[in-house]
């Protein structure tokens, strides 16, 4: 059930790049409202304004003109320092490429965010980074470096970063782009239990399959959304996944 007020509200937000004399509208008009508690598919072709739209819902760049209210936070009005504390205490970030520090462990990686303006003791993360390794089932791979993790096993530890600060929203762009069906269906399973359990949660996606396991899709098409529907066939992962040959298995 929807709570009365959502946690993010788009007012007429465009977003125009200027380059020379040419303007480019990478979003015209988008009016959007998301509410706490939702697991929403932004969906699309390559250009189709989508990841413009996760950028600036991640307060990671601002609109040209329009609102973008989270919660009651008018992020229109505010300075790039004052957009950075709002990502730092109530998002989290997980993306296709992982954006792992390849030089540092597992769980090196999960505590970084908790370095930043931390009110946490040592001790304290420690306990806040061992509890998000163990929701994705990493609690094994604390002390290995990305380069000895699968892919499936980086993009969970990128999962379990984006947990840390215990985020208002985790926004998920295309995190299955780079895995195989098994690897991706493993990390929808993941997404759908942190849902289920309360998280808010945005992905960004151009695959039909991947979309499926959402509650909402929103689809873009040149800077417009030309369709907002209610998932009424949302699909389990863990189902699909029970569903695989056993020979597409990939360790």
């Amino acid at each position: 059930m929807k709570s009365k007020i959502p946690i993010i509200k788009i007012i007429d937000l465009w977003k125009t790049y200027i380059t020379g004399e040419v303007s480019f509208h990478a979003l015209k008009g988008i009016n959007l409202e998301i509410y706490e508690g939702e697991y929403v598919a932004i969906m699309g072709t390559s250009g189709s304004g989508k990841s413009t739209l996760m950028n600036i819902l991640g307060c990671l760049d601002k609109a040209t003109k329009g609102k973008y209210i989270f919660k009651d936070i008018d992020t229109s009005t505010k300075t790039n320092t004052d957009l950075a504390k709002v990502r730092r205490h109530n998002f989290g970030f997980v993306f296709q490429s992982y954006n792992l520090i390849s030089r540092t462990s597992a769980f090196e990686n999960v505590e970084l965010p908790l370095l930043y303006g931390s009110r946490y003791s040592k001790s304290k993360r420690a306990e806040v980074v061992l509890k998000a390794l163990e929701e994705v089932g990493l609690s094994d791979k604390i002390q290995s470096k990305p380069n000895e993790l699968s892919g499936g096993q980086q993009q969970r530890v990128a999962i379990a970063r984006s947990l840390v600060n215990n985020p208002s929203i985790i926004f998920a762009d295309e995190p299955t782009g780079n895995l195989d069906t098994r690897t991706s269906f493993e990390i929808m399973s993941i997404l759908q239990k942190l849902n289920n359990l309360g998280s808010t949660i945005i992905l960004v996606t151009h695959e039909n399959d991947i979309a499926d396991f959402t509650k909402r899709k929103v689809v873009f098409r040149d800077g417009k959304i030309i369709s907002d529907i209610e998932n009424q066939n949302q699909k389990s992962a863990v189902e699909e996944l029970a569903n695989l040959p056993v020979e597409n298995e990939i360790n």
